[in-house]
């Protein structure tokens, strides 16, 4: 469904998404943000959300900008930023109606997702060739890389501060993320990625390594964090890849890679030290002994309540902490800020009207992603970015990722990969730069990964 077209070549591109032109100036930015994001403690605070939202702004304008200097302005909707859209709408509805219990805290979290939208509509109408695809996830697997080395130096180099210079108090720092769940949330969605680079049919074996050893230090890093959810998470998109990766290819030429990346993390973990790890994966085995996991199925419980209170239009987008101190049934030292289950939070403050959106997002991203994995004859880093996905959505059981700026801001783009159309079969020219490469086009099966974001608060936790 189009959105928007302006001028003769506008309805042209809409009417053939192969003569759509990929803007370099875009991607520029779009690698700043991935750059700056998490390396800014995951964006959490006003300045970094100011710069990360001046550069999504940044991001549209440059896209209009080149839409009026080419004479060809255009936009589609698909069925997810559709979604974003609906659920944006119901927001805007709990401000008008008074829906909310506290309009400021919503109007404030209604903008954070807007710009996420804002982001996702940009990036849904770029043209995403394989090349340029292959480019923005090698950088993604550098960055993985370089973050999860980083944490791991300076895990055995901790002196109490992040960076060696900035003070922590409370917390569980790791990388450079307060909050060791959300460090491990960054790396669990990037470990497919780098893993399906390393999986791809025809690359050479140099290059297969590099990415292998990409891949295993992140995932070295995640079991280090001692993040559980972390853990989940990466065993659930890393299972997920192998076994599409296995129908899609056959099982056998995967094993060498695979075997690689699992020696590394285990070499990592045996000179690091595995009884941590151990550990605090025993404690999995009686959650009603361990206070963290027991916290968070009471907070469950009392989330629960209030979902039973407000079902049809919740408290507010926005609104969880402000609403929850009256629900809580049991002492807790912590401050409970947020559900630690997007899933739970999201219902509790936006009712059934805010899950109806949620359903609808899901159901479009599964049929979009399983719709184009089809078509494309090389579907690694389709898969990785899909599986990437998958893991955050896992971990979203039992934490609050999705509502930390950088997370969010790499679900996003590992969705609009994992969705966009594969390059046309009939080798229909885009381009890439100045070089044209057979492409397909872009907008209509791209995707929104933000509709079901619970929270607009941002927490360091």
């Amino acid at each position: 469904m189009r959105f928007l077209e302006w001028g003769a070549k506008g309805r042209e591109t809409l009417s053939d998404p192969g003569l759509r032109r990929p803007s370099r100036a875009v991607e520029v930015i779009l690698a700043a943000l991935l750059v700056f994001a998490p390396l800014a403690f995951g964006a959490v605070e006003f300045w970094s959300i100011a710069v990360v939202q001046g550069l999504i702004l940044t991001l549209a304008g440059v896209r209009l900008a080149n839409g009026l200097r080419d004479g060809s302005i255009y936009g589609d909707v698909n069925p997810l930023l559709g979604a974003g859209f609906g659920f944006l709408a119901w927001v805007g509805v709990q401000l008008l109606a008074g829906l909310t219990a506290d309009a400021p805290s919503t109007r404030d979290a209604a903008l954070l997702l807007l710009l996420d939208w804002v982001l996702l509509a940009v990036l849904s109408n770029e043209p995403w060739c394989d090349r340029r695809a292959a480019r923005v996830g090698r950088l993604m697997a550098g960055i993985g890389f370089s973050v999860a080395l980083f944490g791991l130096v300076q895990y055995l180099s901790w002196n109490g501060r992040l960076y060696w210079v900035r003070p922590i108090g409370d917390g569980t720092p790791f990388g450079p993320y307060v909050n060791h769940n959300h460090f491990a949330g960054l790396m669990e969605m990037i470990f497919p990625v780098a893993l399906g680079l390393a999986l791809r049919p025809g690359a050479d074996r140099a290059s297969q390594a590099l990415w292998a050893l990409f891949a295993a230090v992140m995932g070295l890093a995640v079991l280090v964090s001692l993040s559980r959810g972390g853990m989940a998470g990466l065993a659930a998109g890393s299972a997920l890849l192998l076994a599409l990766l296995a129908r899609t290819r056959g099982a056998g030429w995967m094993l060498q890679i695979t075997m690689l990346v699992a020696v590394l993390v285990a070499a990592g973990l045996l000179l690091l030290g595995v009884a941590p790890v151990l550990q605090r994966l025993a404690t999995l085995g009686a959650p009603g002994r361990e206070a963290s996991i027991h916290s968070r199925l009471l907070v469950a419980r009392d989330t629960l309540r209030i979902i039973r209170d407000h079902p049809l239009a919740g408290t507010g987008l926005g609104t969880f902490s402000l609403v929850f101190p009256r629900y809580l049934s049991f002492y807790s030292r912590w401050t409970w800020d947020k559900a630690h289950n997007d899933y739970l939070q999201l219902v509790a403050e936006t009712g059934l009207v805010g899950l109806g959106f949620a359903v609808w997002w899901l159901a479009s991203f599964f049929i979009l992603f399983r719709r184009n994995l089809r078509a494309d004859p090389s579907p690694e880093l389709r898969l990785g970015a899909f599986c990437g996905c998958v893991a955050m959505l896992v971990h979203s059981l039992v934490d609050f990722n999705l509502q930390i700026p950088a997370n969010a801001l790499y679900f996003i783009v590992l969705a609009v990969l994992s969705t966009r159309p594969p390059q046309s079969a009939s080798g229909r020219a885009a381009f890439t730069g100045d070089s044209p490469v057979a492409a397909g086009g872009v907008g209509r099966n791209s995707t929104l990964g933000e509709d079901f974001r619970s929270g607009g608060s941002i927490s360091t936790d």
